[in-house]
């Protein structure tokens, strides 16, 4: 149980450090604060929940993200994390890929090269990984 509930701890933790650092490499303003604000509701939607089951606020019958059986509930997480996952397709260093393989590097305002360059060979390595499996 303890074990259980702390790597269901970390897996929400990757998820929400992953949709912020989606949304901080946005090129729109509204798909980083999109994700920005579906990040911080979920970390909300969390510590509710964890909170009601350590008995330290009232029970008040708000699910838990993506484990909790509910029917809008789970329909509204996945609408949400598919907008995240579109935001990511359209985010600016895949815009820098397509520059890389253009073979012309702009400057992008709060993105240094070598941050996006890193994510580019971050997501190519996890790529290359799930298309061996």
């Amino acid at each position: 149980g303890f074990l259980g509930s702390v790597a269901l701890l970390i897996l929400y933790s990757i998820i929400i450090i992953r949709i912020i650092r989606i949304g901080a490499l946005c090129r729109s303003s509204f798909a980083r604060f999109f994700c920005f604000g579906f990040a911080f509701a979920n970390f909300i939607y969390i510590t509710v929940n964890l909170s009601m089951v350590l008995g330290l606020l009232p029970i008040v019958g708000s699910p838990l993200p993506i484990m909790s059986y509910g029917g809008s509930s789970m329909l509204a997480t996945m609408i949400g994390l598919g907008i995240v996952m579109s935001a990511k397709v359209h985010s600016l260093y895949n815009a820098i890929a397509l520059d890389l393989s253009a073979g012309i590097l702009n400057c992008i305002p709060g993105v240094t090269a070598s941050e996006a360059l890193w994510e580019l060979f971050a997501d190519a390595i996890i790529h290359h990984k799930d298309e061996s499996l």
